[in-house]
């Protein structure tokens, strides 16, 4: 049985998985995070079982903490077994691990050298 979603933004995450908000910020940088689900007030937001388990799996949860519990409970697994056996729900893992394709900035114009200005005789 699915719950409910529940949105949570990058103050939630940060806080529910021990972070600081620049460490969110610098997955949603990286493109590391799930895609967000909604935008809340121009915010972007997650469901917050999606971000569980993308922790899970990719080993960003601390052992025994309250989101390790908390996964479990959901998963009924340990996050440490995530290399282990397949994906828990192909439909969930797929939605909280995939990204898009990066997108790959074209290099900056290098500035061209000005030939050295000929002195005046």
């Amino acid at each position: 049985m699915a719950s409910e979603p529940e949105p949570v933004g990058v103050p939630e995450i940060a806080e529910r998985l021990g972070v600081k908000p620049a460490t969110v910020h610098q997955w949603l940088f990286r493109e590391l995070l799930p895609e967000a689900r909604w935008t809340v007030s121009g915010l972007r937001a997650w469901d917050w079982s999606q971000v569980l388990y993308w922790a899970g799996v990719t080993g960003r949860l601390s052992e025994g903490s309250v989101p390790w519990r908390e996964f479990i409970d959901r998963f009924g697994r340990d996050p440490a077994e995530r290399r282990g056996g397949g994906a828990l729900d192909p439909d969930v893992a797929a939605k909280a691990v995939a990204k898009p394709p990066r997108k790959r900035r074209a290099p900056a114009a290098k500035p061209r050298k000005r030939p050295p200005k000929a002195k005046a005789s």
